[in-house]
């Protein structure tokens, strides 16, 4: 008997690896799906508790608002446990591919910095300088992020 899609009883594991990299892959968007799902829940619980403060007054309200809190806080728990995926690649290509545009950006501002005594010129500049501002005020930000400490836990007192 000859043996189908064996040779000789070895198994075959070259699409073993791939198959792992692209589980990886997925694993990352679920748990960023997951994280972005629980985001989102705690702004919706976040928009019941400032609507049910506004109301004050009515211990309905009062309770319902205790449970909010409750749970807000309950959902900072959870998403501060979530496992991230690899967040800082994600930010790290970011800040490259920010870099990138500033160095284009450079390289322009220096072509465009011959021509003298052109408004059209200036005002070019003026966007380029102002364009560059913008982007790295932005990777100042993405770097601090990168760096940022796991968000704390706030305590509420339960009544």
């Amino acid at each position: 008997m000859a043996e189908s899609g064996n040779t000789g009883g070895r198994i075959d594991f070259t699409g073993l690896t791939e198959f792992l990299s692209q589980f990886d892959e997925a694993r990352d968007h679920f748990l960023l799906s997951q994280r972005e799902l629980l985001l989102s829940f705690r702004s919706v619980v976040d928009i019941m508790a400032r609507v049910s403060e506004k109301k004050g007054g009515d211990p309905s309200e009062d309770n319902r608002l205790n449970v909010l809190l409750v749970l807000r806080s309950v959902m900072d728990y959870i998403i501060a446990r979530t496992p991230h995926p690899h967040i800082d690649q994600a930010v790290r290509s970011k800040v490259e591919a920010l870099e990138s545009i500033v160095q284009v950006l450079d390289s322009e501002r220096r072509r465009l910095s011959a021509v003298k005594d052109d408004e059209m010129v200036q005002a070019k500049l003026e966007a380029i300088d102002a364009v560059k501002r913008l982007l790295l005020k932005e990777i100042d930000q993405a770097r601090e992020d990168l760096h940022k400490p796991e968000p704390r836990v706030r305590k509420v007192p339960i009544e």
